[in-house]
């Protein structure tokens, strides 16, 4: 089978106990193992997961209670995905919004 999607590997190969997931490339040691077998789709869904998999990685480091009062991976991705639609509802009222004279001279 001929690779066309890369392997996400970062060369820093161990799994981590908390989340079974490689420190590295955040992949389940079964990806791995099967990673040459995959389909493109296949690998496409693991390296789209790398994200959630990455904020509940990052709440297993700094415990069940965060900074900003969040009290779970499920709602810090919650909190993430909320903040990713603001972000994006934001940068599009930005680009339709017209600037008033004096802003535009600015």
């Amino acid at each position: 089978m001929t690779t066309t999607i890369p392997s996400p590997c970062a060369d820093v190969c161990r799994l981590d106990g908390a989340t079974g997931f490689c420190i590295g490339c955040l992949r389940t040691r079964e990806e791995i193992k099967g990673w040459k077998n995959m389909t493109d789709d296949l690998r496409v869904q693991v390296i789209v997961q790398r994200a959630q998999r990455e904020v509940t990685a990052k709440a297993q480091i700094h415990g069940p209670r965060m900074p900003c009062g969040a009290t779970s991976p499920a709602h810090i991705a919650s909190m993430a995905s909320t903040a990713s639609t603001a972000n994006v509802a934001t940068a599009s009222r930005a680009a339709h919004t017209p600037q008033t004279e004096g802003a535009a001279n600015a």
